[in-house]
């Protein structure tokens, strides 16, 4: 496996180790804390991208490693695989730490997303912001997920409101035209412009969610992103790595 895959996988992770504490060794392309220590290994073998845990003792020794997720490994799909392996390898790292979220007691301590500062490169954040500005409904959902996870978990965010959203618009193409033109040409903007978190949850989220029960109609939408045309090919091979790899739609659907 080349360094750069755990390099990608471990910058979209970046949120969620640096919350937990976990530094980062790329060269035994591990990472630990005080309480855990987890490699991310390539299988040749098998062919897999395989996440390993450990315990780490009180002295700082480290226990026997356990496999305890793995992705197959498709070097021309993995930027389009990269969001979804990373959230799962973050959500199985919680299961296995014991990680529990802390909750905000009223709606009104949580502050809402903000835009990108002129220059900067659209991160989550700016993205998010964008998003519940052209869809105002969401922002008491944003709040309320925020205050009973105790954290952004955007990929759940964005499955239970974007991919509703799209589908919604979908159902009747004609009569939701403009709202459609609105929503792929933000998405297409901030394909462009934005960070890799983003350009994945785009592709591997957003437009799987709302499109794998039917790709046809993604081709009927493709007249949205004629600016965008990077997006149409991600969208494409992603829609077809769903249907073709089973892990990757349990993983999505849950």
């Amino acid at each position: 496996m080349d360094d750069s895959i755990f390099k990608q996988l471990t910058e979209l992770m970046s949120d969620f180790l640096k919350t937990y504490d976990f530094k980062i060794d790329s060269e035994s392309r591990s990472f630990k804390n005080e309480k855990k220590s987890v490699i991310i290994n390539y299988n040749e073998l098998k062919n897999l991208i395989e996440l390993d845990i450990a315990e780490v003792s009180e002295g700082g020794e480290i226990g026997e490693y356990k496999t305890v997720s793995n992705w197959m490994y498709d070097s021309e799909n993995f930027k389009n695989d990269a969001q979804i392996i990373a959230s799962d390898f973050c959500e199985t790292i919680s299961k296995y730490s014991g990680i529990t979220k802390s909750r905000f007691a009223n709606l009104t301590d949580v502050a809402l997303p903000s835009k990108a500062a002129a220059g900067q490169t659209p991160n989550l954040e700016a993205f998010t912001q964008k998003f519940l500005t052209i869809f105002p409904q969401y922002k008491d959902v944003y709040k309320a997920h925020i205050s009973e996870h105790g954290e952004f978990l955007y990929v759940d965010f964005f499955k239970a409101t974007a991919v509703v959203k799209m589908r919604e618009l979908l159902a009747n193409k004609q009569a939701n035209r403009k709202q459609l033109e609105k929503f792929f040409s933000m998405l297409g903007e901030m394909y462009c412009e934005a960070d890799a978190t983003v350009i994945n949850v785009i592709s591997a989220v957003i437009i799987t969610g709302a499109f794998c029960d039917n790709p046809d109609d993604f081709a009927e939408c493709e007249k949205y992103l004629k600016n965008c045309p990077y997006l149409v090919l991600a969208s494409r091979n992603i829609l077809k790595k769903y249907a073709k790899s089973k892990k990757f739609r349990e993983v999505f659907n849950k």
